[in-house]
């Protein structure tokens, strides 16, 4: 599942994706388990950011601040792999 997150209410945990939690789950009364989605707006400056602030940010955003940058990765790059090259490990 592409961008999934882990939602919680009362003792029921689920994994759903980014969508399906901001659409229904959000409004029925989950909460996200691994803190909150971000979206970015405009540009932000993702070197300045923490390992764990990156865990955050969506794949595809990432995506788009390497490509902006010219820093080489692939379509299939994981997200732990995008935010190691971000953070230079």
């Amino acid at each position: 599942m592409a961008n999934s997150v882990t939602v919680k209410k009362g003792k029921k945990e689920l994994e759903v994706s980014e969508k399906a939690y901001r659409v229904y789950y959000k409004d029925q009364g989950y909460e996200l388990v691994d803190g909150e989605v971000t979206q970015l707006d405009g540009d932000v400056d993702l070197f300045a950011l923490s390992k764990e602030e990156l865990e955050k940010i969506k794949v595809d955003d990432l995506k788009a601040f390497l490509d902006k940058e010219e820093i080489d990765h692939t379509g299939k790059t994981k997200k732990d792999e995008l935010i190691a090259l971000i953070v230079g490990e």
